[in-house]
């Protein structure tokens, strides 16, 4: 989305214009509105694939979990700060996958807690994931698949995978796995997708 209160120029033929611009017809720029449509609405605790280029309808469906009360955690390869920006995820849990991986919880700059896991580390990720699971969370997300694959392969990312997919439907949690299938092997994206069971 882009931030309320940027500006476009709208180039005019009167005489206050600099370098070719009328500053006298400065507007603001329309925020788009994102959306999404289901099909049919989400069965809780269950895991699925969304089929999209952005994940932006991931998002918005993890957003209405937790708006709903969910507990949620978001692993993604976008900069938390962008995400808050973007979507508006106050009230959950984030994670970024990153190279520049810290061991410790950091704040944010909006004072919220923020972790670091390296992509290439997938026990770490898989361990935070089960412990967040096991804690009582209710919904998550992972953006960044494609990400996940070029640094480890696919096998170990479909077992990671088929880990943190059985503890969420053992323990009712939403898993939401943002993909783009344009970005994978057909036989790769079937092999995820049959594990998964159902694509949105």
């Amino acid at each position: 989305m882009i931030a309320k209160g940027n500006l476009v120029a709208v180039p005019q033929k009167t005489s206050e214009k600099v370098s070719g611009l009328d500053v006298s017809r400065l507007i603001p720029k329309e925020e788009p509105v994102l959306e999404y449509t289901l099909a049919r609405p989400l069965e809780e605790g269950r895991s699925y694939i969304v089929k999209e280029r952005r994940p932006d309808r991931s998002f918005l469906i993890f957003l209405e979990l937790v708006q709903k009360g969910a507990q949620g955690l978001c692993v993604a390869r976008i900069h938390p700060e962008e995400l808050r920006e973007r979507y508006g995820l106050e009230g959950a849990k984030l994670v970024w996958l990153t190279r520049s991986e810290k061991k410790a919880t950091v704040l944010g700059a909006l004072g919220t807690e923020e972790e670091f896991v390296s992509p290439s580390n997938l026990a770490a990720l898989a361990s935070l994931l089960i412990r967040f699971i096991e804690e009582g969370g209710q919904a998550i997300i992972l953006e960044g698949l494609e990400y996940l694959v070029t640094q480890n392969s696919f096998n170990p990312v479909l077992k990671f995978l088929q880990k943190i997919n059985e503890k969420a439907l053992v323990r009712g949690v939403t898993f939401l796995v943002s993909i783009d299938p344009s970005t994978m092997d057909i036989r790769e994206y079937q092999l995820l997708s049959r594990e998964i069971g159902r694509e949105i």
